[in-house]
Protein backbone atom coordinates (compact mmCIF):
# COMPACT_ATOMS: atom_id res chain seq x y z
CA UNK A 1 0.00 0.00 0.00
CA UNK A 2 1.36 3.32 -1.26
CA UNK A 3 2.50 5.34 1.92
CA UNK A 4 2.80 2.52 4.95
CA UNK A 5 5.82 0.40 5.29
CA UNK A 6 5.87 -2.18 8.44
CA UNK A 7 8.13 -0.92 11.14
CA UNK A 8 8.29 -3.47 13.96
CA UNK A 9 8.70 -6.49 12.11
CA UNK A 10 11.85 -7.87 13.92
CA UNK A 11 9.90 -6.36 18.04
CA UNK A 12 6.43 -7.64 17.50
CA UNK A 13 6.79 -11.45 17.12
CA UNK A 14 4.91 -14.78 18.72
CA UNK A 15 5.77 -14.51 22.49
CA UNK A 16 7.91 -11.67 22.94
CA UNK A 17 7.03 -8.74 25.46
CA UNK A 18 6.23 -5.77 22.63
CA UNK A 19 6.91 -2.61 24.11
CA UNK A 20 5.18 1.26 23.26
CA UNK A 21 8.11 2.36 20.70
CA UNK A 22 7.23 -0.71 17.59
CA UNK A 23 3.63 -0.08 18.02
CA UNK A 24 3.71 4.05 18.57
CA UNK A 25 5.78 3.45 15.31
CA UNK A 26 3.50 1.29 13.68
CA UNK A 27 0.34 3.21 14.16
CA UNK A 28 2.12 6.50 12.99
CA UNK A 29 3.06 4.96 9.87
CA UNK A 30 -0.90 3.58 9.69
CA UNK A 31 -1.59 7.14 9.96
CA UNK A 32 0.16 8.51 7.87
CA UNK A 33 -0.94 6.08 4.94
CA UNK A 34 -4.12 7.16 5.56
CA UNK A 35 -3.16 11.08 5.31
CA UNK A 36 -5.78 13.29 3.56
CA UNK A 37 -2.25 14.55 1.97
CA UNK A 38 0.02 12.14 1.81
CA UNK A 39 -1.97 8.82 1.84
CA UNK A 40 -3.12 6.51 -0.93
CA UNK A 41 -6.01 7.35 -3.25
CA UNK A 42 -8.18 4.01 -3.73
CA UNK A 43 -7.96 4.92 -7.35
CA UNK A 44 -7.58 1.43 -8.25
CA UNK A 45 -4.48 1.45 -8.93
CA UNK A 46 -1.48 -0.34 -8.65
CA UNK A 47 -0.16 0.54 -5.10
CA UNK A 48 -3.13 2.64 -4.22
CA UNK A 49 -5.99 0.25 -3.23
CA UNK A 50 -8.98 -0.55 -4.99
CA UNK A 51 -11.93 1.74 -5.30
CA UNK A 52 -14.50 1.92 -2.77
CA UNK A 53 -18.06 1.20 -3.12
CA UNK A 54 -20.31 4.10 -2.60
CA UNK A 55 -23.45 2.85 -0.48
CA UNK A 56 -26.84 5.30 -0.86
CA UNK A 57 -25.86 6.88 2.14
CA UNK A 58 -22.74 9.14 0.76
CA UNK A 59 -23.09 12.64 0.68
CA UNK A 60 -21.56 16.19 -0.66
CA UNK A 61 -20.40 15.70 -4.18
CA UNK A 62 -17.75 13.58 -5.06
CA UNK A 63 -15.28 14.97 -8.00
CA UNK A 64 -14.87 14.04 -11.55
CA UNK A 65 -11.25 12.03 -10.55
CA UNK A 66 -13.31 9.46 -8.86
CA UNK A 67 -16.59 9.30 -11.38
CA UNK A 68 -18.43 12.31 -9.73
CA UNK A 69 -20.03 15.40 -11.19
CA UNK A 70 -17.84 17.75 -9.42
CA UNK A 71 -20.71 20.22 -8.78
CA UNK A 72 -24.51 19.54 -8.17
CA UNK A 73 -27.08 18.69 -11.46
CA UNK A 74 -29.97 18.67 -9.45
CA UNK A 75 -31.11 22.04 -10.58
CA UNK A 76 -30.78 20.76 -14.57
CA UNK A 77 -34.18 20.63 -16.53
CA UNK A 78 -34.97 17.58 -18.43
CA UNK A 79 -33.49 17.67 -21.60
CA UNK A 80 -30.82 19.36 -20.77
CA UNK A 81 -27.70 18.24 -22.60
CA UNK A 82 -24.46 17.41 -19.55
CA UNK A 83 -20.97 19.02 -20.45
CA UNK A 84 -17.86 18.71 -18.60
CA UNK A 85 -16.00 22.03 -17.59
CA UNK A 86 -12.56 21.99 -16.00
CA UNK A 87 -12.89 20.45 -12.71
CA UNK A 88 -17.10 19.91 -12.92
CA UNK A 89 -19.85 18.92 -15.40
CA UNK A 90 -22.59 20.92 -15.63
CA UNK A 91 -25.33 21.37 -18.28
CA UNK A 92 -26.75 23.60 -21.02
CA UNK A 93 -30.31 24.25 -21.90
CA UNK A 94 -32.24 22.86 -24.66
CA UNK A 95 -35.76 23.44 -26.07
CA UNK A 96 -36.98 20.37 -27.84
CA UNK A 97 -40.68 21.96 -27.76
CA UNK A 98 -40.29 25.39 -29.36
CA UNK A 99 -43.43 26.63 -31.64
CA UNK A 100 -41.11 29.40 -34.02
CA UNK A 101 -37.73 29.44 -34.40
CA UNK A 102 -35.15 30.66 -31.69
CA UNK A 103 -33.70 34.66 -31.70
CA UNK A 104 -31.30 36.58 -30.57
CA UNK A 105 -32.66 36.75 -26.80
CA UNK A 106 -32.71 32.94 -26.53
CA UNK A 107 -29.14 33.17 -25.36
CA UNK A 108 -26.74 32.66 -22.37
CA UNK A 109 -28.85 34.46 -19.87
CA UNK A 110 -31.85 32.23 -20.56
CA UNK A 111 -29.39 29.27 -20.02
CA UNK A 112 -28.20 28.27 -23.55
CA UNK A 113 -24.72 27.65 -24.45
CA UNK A 114 -22.67 26.33 -27.35
CA UNK A 115 -24.23 23.14 -28.43
CA UNK A 116 -27.42 23.76 -27.32
CA UNK A 117 -30.67 22.06 -29.46
CA UNK A 118 -34.07 24.48 -30.38
CA UNK A 119 -36.47 22.21 -31.72
CA UNK A 120 -39.38 24.22 -33.76
CA UNK A 121 -42.06 21.72 -34.05
CA UNK A 122 -44.18 23.59 -35.65
CA UNK A 123 -41.92 24.04 -38.95
CA UNK A 124 -40.22 20.59 -38.17
CA UNK A 125 -36.51 22.18 -37.79
CA UNK A 126 -34.24 21.50 -35.57
CA UNK A 127 -31.86 24.35 -34.66
CA UNK A 128 -28.23 24.26 -32.75
CA UNK A 129 -26.80 27.64 -30.82
CA UNK A 130 -23.54 28.43 -32.70
CA UNK A 131 -23.04 31.63 -30.22
CA UNK A 132 -25.06 32.09 -27.27
CA UNK A 133 -23.76 35.57 -26.58
CA UNK A 134 -26.67 37.61 -24.52
CA UNK A 135 -29.08 39.64 -26.39
CA UNK A 136 -26.59 38.36 -29.99
CA UNK A 137 -27.57 34.86 -30.00
CA UNK A 138 -26.80 33.22 -33.02
CA UNK A 139 -28.70 30.00 -34.23
CA UNK A 140 -27.90 27.24 -37.03
CA UNK A 141 -29.90 24.89 -38.84
CA UNK A 142 -29.22 21.84 -38.20
CA UNK A 143 -32.30 19.99 -40.19
CA UNK A 144 -35.92 21.33 -41.32
CA UNK A 145 -37.73 23.07 -44.03
CA UNK A 146 -36.22 26.57 -43.43
CA UNK A 147 -33.40 28.05 -41.74
CA UNK A 148 -29.93 29.31 -41.35
CA UNK A 149 -27.47 31.09 -39.10
CA UNK A 150 -29.42 33.80 -37.33
CA UNK A 151 -28.45 36.44 -37.63
CA UNK A 152 -25.38 36.79 -40.14
CA UNK A 153 -22.84 38.95 -38.56
CA UNK A 154 -20.94 39.09 -41.58
CA UNK A 155 -20.82 38.17 -45.43
CA UNK A 156 -21.85 34.43 -46.03
CA UNK A 157 -19.28 32.85 -48.03
CA UNK A 158 -20.96 29.67 -50.36
CA UNK A 159 -17.14 28.77 -51.15
CA UNK A 160 -17.95 28.73 -54.82
CA UNK A 161 -20.84 26.55 -54.43
CA UNK A 162 -24.77 27.94 -55.11
CA UNK A 163 -27.90 27.22 -53.55
CA UNK A 164 -29.95 24.52 -54.98
CA UNK A 165 -34.23 24.30 -54.58
CA UNK A 166 -34.14 28.09 -54.08
CA UNK A 167 -37.76 29.32 -53.43
CA UNK A 168 -39.05 32.12 -55.21
CA UNK A 169 -38.77 35.30 -52.62
CA UNK A 170 -41.64 37.06 -52.07
CA UNK A 171 -40.35 39.71 -49.53
CA UNK A 172 -38.38 43.24 -50.60
CA UNK A 173 -35.59 41.51 -48.27
CA UNK A 174 -35.87 38.34 -49.94
CA UNK A 175 -33.02 36.99 -52.51
CA UNK A 176 -34.94 36.13 -55.65
CA UNK A 177 -33.79 32.78 -57.66
CA UNK A 178 -32.42 32.96 -61.22
CA UNK A 179 -35.92 31.69 -62.74
CA UNK A 180 -37.94 35.02 -60.95
CA UNK A 181 -35.36 37.01 -62.97
CA UNK A 182 -35.89 34.67 -66.33
CA UNK A 183 -39.79 35.43 -65.84
CA UNK A 184 -39.92 39.13 -64.90
CA UNK A 185 -42.52 37.77 -62.25
CA UNK A 186 -41.74 40.35 -59.27
CA UNK A 187 -41.96 43.22 -62.11
CA UNK A 188 -44.35 42.42 -64.62
CA UNK A 189 -47.85 43.93 -63.58
CA UNK A 190 -51.72 44.05 -65.58
CA UNK A 191 -52.93 47.60 -65.37
CA UNK A 192 -56.46 47.95 -65.10
CA UNK A 193 -58.56 51.08 -65.26
CA UNK A 194 -58.86 53.56 -68.29
CA UNK A 195 -56.47 56.88 -68.29
CA UNK A 196 -55.92 56.32 -63.98
CA UNK A 197 -54.61 52.56 -64.49
CA UNK A 198 -53.94 51.15 -61.58
CA UNK A 199 -51.58 47.57 -61.13
CA UNK A 200 -50.27 45.87 -58.00
CA UNK A 201 -46.58 44.44 -58.07
CA UNK A 202 -45.66 41.36 -55.76
CA UNK A 203 -43.92 42.25 -53.37
CA UNK A 204 -45.54 45.44 -52.73
CA UNK A 205 -43.38 48.42 -52.97
CA UNK A 206 -43.34 51.02 -50.73
CA UNK A 207 -42.15 54.34 -52.54
CA UNK A 208 -41.30 54.68 -56.33
CA UNK A 209 -37.27 54.95 -56.80
CA UNK A 210 -36.07 56.91 -60.04
CA UNK A 211 -34.72 54.03 -62.43
CA UNK A 212 -37.16 51.94 -61.48
CA UNK A 213 -38.50 48.87 -64.34
CA UNK A 214 -42.33 47.58 -64.39
CA UNK A 215 -43.62 46.18 -67.75
CA UNK A 216 -47.30 46.65 -67.80
CA UNK A 217 -49.93 44.89 -69.83
CA UNK A 218 -52.91 47.66 -70.12
CA UNK A 219 -56.42 46.23 -70.32
CA UNK A 220 -57.69 49.39 -72.27
CA UNK A 221 -56.40 52.12 -74.24
CA UNK A 222 -55.69 55.58 -73.09
CA UNK A 223 -58.49 58.39 -74.37
CA UNK A 224 -55.90 61.21 -72.52
CA UNK A 225 -52.87 62.85 -73.28
CA UNK A 226 -51.75 62.07 -69.67
CA UNK A 227 -53.14 59.20 -68.37
CA UNK A 228 -51.97 58.22 -64.83
CA UNK A 229 -50.36 54.75 -62.95
CA UNK A 230 -50.56 54.14 -59.75
CA UNK A 231 -48.93 51.05 -57.98
CA UNK A 232 -49.43 49.31 -54.98
CA UNK A 233 -51.79 52.07 -53.77
CA UNK A 234 -49.11 55.18 -53.78
CA UNK A 235 -50.01 58.44 -55.86
CA UNK A 236 -50.93 57.98 -59.48
CA UNK A 237 -47.91 59.34 -61.61
CA UNK A 238 -47.89 60.72 -65.56
CA UNK A 239 -47.36 58.19 -68.48
CA UNK A 240 -44.89 59.97 -71.00
CA UNK A 241 -43.47 59.03 -74.26
CA UNK A 242 -39.43 57.69 -73.70
CA UNK A 243 -38.52 61.34 -74.87
CA UNK A 244 -41.16 63.00 -71.71
CA UNK A 245 -43.65 64.19 -73.82
CA UNK A 246 -47.12 63.48 -73.55
CA UNK A 247 -48.86 60.63 -75.13
CA UNK A 248 -52.09 60.70 -78.15
CA UNK A 249 -55.07 59.06 -77.55
CA UNK A 250 -54.24 55.37 -77.72
CA UNK A 251 -50.80 55.93 -77.70
CA UNK A 252 -51.45 52.33 -75.01
CA UNK A 253 -53.45 50.19 -77.13
CA UNK A 254 -55.89 47.85 -75.25
CA UNK A 255 -53.85 44.89 -74.38
CA UNK A 256 -50.72 46.15 -75.43
CA UNK A 257 -47.48 45.54 -73.61
CA UNK A 258 -45.39 48.46 -72.52
CA UNK A 259 -41.76 49.07 -70.36
CA UNK A 260 -42.30 51.73 -68.25
CA UNK A 261 -39.44 53.05 -66.10
CA UNK A 262 -39.90 55.92 -63.40
CA UNK A 263 -37.50 58.97 -63.54
CA UNK A 264 -38.22 60.65 -60.61
CA UNK A 265 -41.38 62.33 -61.04
CA UNK A 266 -43.17 60.61 -64.40
CA UNK A 267 -43.32 57.08 -65.57
CA UNK A 268 -41.84 57.01 -69.20
CA UNK A 269 -43.26 54.17 -71.41
CA UNK A 270 -41.19 52.76 -74.26
CA UNK A 271 -43.86 54.64 -76.98
CA UNK A 272 -41.57 56.59 -79.75
CA UNK A 273 -41.72 60.47 -80.19
CA UNK A 274 -44.56 61.65 -82.27
CA UNK A 275 -43.62 61.51 -85.83
CA UNK A 276 -44.15 64.97 -86.52
CA UNK A 277 -41.73 65.86 -84.06
CA UNK A 278 -38.85 63.68 -86.01
CA UNK A 279 -37.19 64.62 -88.90
CA UNK A 280 -34.91 61.12 -89.74
CA UNK A 281 -31.98 62.01 -91.96
CA UNK A 282 -32.14 59.02 -94.62
CA UNK A 283 -28.95 56.59 -94.13
CA UNK A 284 -29.11 55.06 -97.50
CA UNK A 285 -28.42 51.42 -97.65
CA UNK A 286 -26.28 48.95 -95.37
CA UNK A 287 -25.27 45.26 -96.67
CA UNK A 288 -22.65 44.58 -93.96
CA UNK A 289 -22.39 45.73 -90.40
CA UNK A 290 -22.51 49.68 -89.60
CA UNK A 291 -22.49 52.19 -86.95
CA UNK A 292 -26.12 54.28 -86.65
CA UNK A 293 -26.11 57.80 -86.67
CA UNK A 294 -28.94 59.39 -84.84
CA UNK A 295 -31.81 60.30 -85.89
CA UNK A 296 -31.47 58.40 -89.56
CA UNK A 297 -33.08 55.90 -90.85
CA UNK A 298 -31.39 53.02 -92.68
CA UNK A 299 -32.27 50.03 -95.36
CA UNK A 300 -30.88 47.15 -94.31
CA UNK A 301 -30.47 44.32 -96.45
CA UNK A 302 -27.54 41.87 -95.55
CA UNK A 303 -25.11 39.91 -97.27
CA UNK A 304 -24.35 37.72 -93.99
CA UNK A 305 -25.61 37.81 -90.48
CA UNK A 306 -24.22 42.00 -89.87
CA UNK A 307 -24.35 43.73 -86.60
CA UNK A 308 -25.82 47.41 -86.18
CA UNK A 309 -24.02 49.55 -83.72
CA UNK A 310 -25.82 52.37 -81.66
CA UNK A 311 -24.47 56.28 -81.59
CA UNK A 312 -21.84 56.37 -78.55
CA UNK A 313 -23.03 59.58 -77.57
CA UNK A 314 -26.82 59.72 -78.33
CA UNK A 315 -28.86 62.45 -76.63
CA UNK A 316 -32.18 62.43 -74.90
CA UNK A 317 -34.81 61.50 -77.80
CA UNK A 318 -32.60 60.48 -80.47
CA UNK A 319 -33.89 57.60 -82.67
CA UNK A 320 -32.21 54.64 -84.91
CA UNK A 321 -34.68 53.39 -87.28
CA UNK A 322 -33.16 50.51 -89.25
CA UNK A 323 -35.77 48.99 -91.82
CA UNK A 324 -34.61 45.12 -92.31
CA UNK A 325 -36.21 43.94 -95.21
CA UNK A 326 -36.27 40.22 -97.25
CA UNK A 327 -33.37 39.22 -94.91
CA UNK A 328 -32.02 35.31 -94.05
CA UNK A 329 -29.13 36.22 -92.16
CA UNK A 330 -29.14 37.19 -88.34
CA UNK A 331 -29.36 40.77 -86.83
CA UNK A 332 -27.73 41.84 -84.19
CA UNK A 333 -27.86 45.37 -82.31
CA UNK A 334 -24.69 46.48 -80.23
CA UNK A 335 -25.59 49.33 -77.52
CA UNK A 336 -22.21 50.66 -77.79
CA UNK A 337 -21.92 51.22 -73.99
CA UNK A 338 -25.58 51.89 -73.30
CA UNK A 339 -28.14 49.56 -72.95
CA UNK A 340 -30.76 48.39 -74.35
CA UNK A 341 -33.79 47.33 -73.00
CA UNK A 342 -31.98 47.13 -69.57
CA UNK A 343 -29.34 45.37 -70.70
CA UNK A 344 -25.96 46.17 -71.83
CA UNK A 345 -25.29 43.46 -73.64
CA UNK A 346 -25.27 42.37 -77.56
CA UNK A 347 -28.89 41.70 -78.75
CA UNK A 348 -29.35 38.99 -80.80
CA UNK A 349 -32.77 39.32 -82.75
CA UNK A 350 -32.00 36.44 -85.31
CA UNK A 351 -33.56 36.45 -88.73
CA UNK A 352 -36.18 39.63 -88.81
CA UNK A 353 -37.71 41.25 -91.50
CA UNK A 354 -39.28 44.45 -89.96
CA UNK A 355 -38.62 47.98 -89.22
CA UNK A 356 -37.23 48.68 -85.81
CA UNK A 357 -37.78 52.05 -84.05
CA UNK A 358 -34.93 52.55 -81.26
CA UNK A 359 -35.47 55.64 -79.01
CA UNK A 360 -33.10 56.99 -76.75
CA UNK A 361 -33.41 57.66 -72.38
CA UNK A 362 -30.85 59.87 -71.18
CA UNK A 363 -31.95 59.50 -68.09
CA UNK A 364 -31.50 55.85 -67.88
CA UNK A 365 -28.96 55.33 -70.62
CA UNK A 366 -31.15 52.83 -72.68
CA UNK A 367 -32.48 52.17 -76.19
CA UNK A 368 -36.15 50.99 -76.18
Amino acid sequence: MTGYVRQSVADIVTSAVVQAAPLNAEFDQLQSAFSAASGHKHDGSAGEGPQISLGSGVTGTLTLQYGGTGGSLSSAPLSSTIVKAASSLTYIKNNLSGAAAPTTTDDSSSGYGFGSLWWDSVNSALYQCVNPSAAAAQWSIVSGTSGNIFPATSNLSMGGFVFTSHGKGTARTHSPNLGQLQDNDYRYVTAGGTDNYSATLTPAITSYVAGMEIVATFNTANTTTVPTLAVNGLAAKDIVRADGTALAASDIAASSLHRLAYDGTKFRANIAPAASTLALINGGRKTASFTADSNTRYQVAWASSGVITLPASPSQGDVVNPAIFYSTFATSINPNGKKINGSTGVLTLGVINESLFLTYDATLGDWT
